[in-house]
């Protein structure tokens, strides 16, 4: 489960993703377990337990001023990781 400190950017985000800082979207990615790799012109953030699912993974441009649909995307991703991870119990849970 994510610190308290982390739900709380989630929500902030969810709420707005105006003014969004690439700092801000790293640690909403790494909080929910996500690693992030740079890449040439780009970091990327993946989850080490969905290596396989290609639609899991968000793009982080380097400069400072995000689109947001970089945030948004990132929202959207968390929320699919949790999502997972609650389906995951549940069917652990019925065994």
């Amino acid at each position: 489960m994510a610190s308290a400190k982390a739900l709380k950017l989630l929500e902030r985000l969810r709420r707005s993703t105006a003014n969004a800082k690439p700092e801000d979207i790293k640690a909403l990615y790494r909080a929910f377990g996500f690693i992030i790799e740079p890449r040439k012109r780009h970091d990327q953030a993946f989850h080490p337990d969905h290596l396989d699912d290609r639609n899991l993974f968000g793009t982080i441009p380097r400069h400072r001023d995000l689109a947001e649909y970089v945030a948004k995307q990132a929202v959207e991703l968390v929320d699919k990781i949790l999502a997972l991870e609650k389906e995951k119990e549940e069917r652990n849970g019925k065994q």
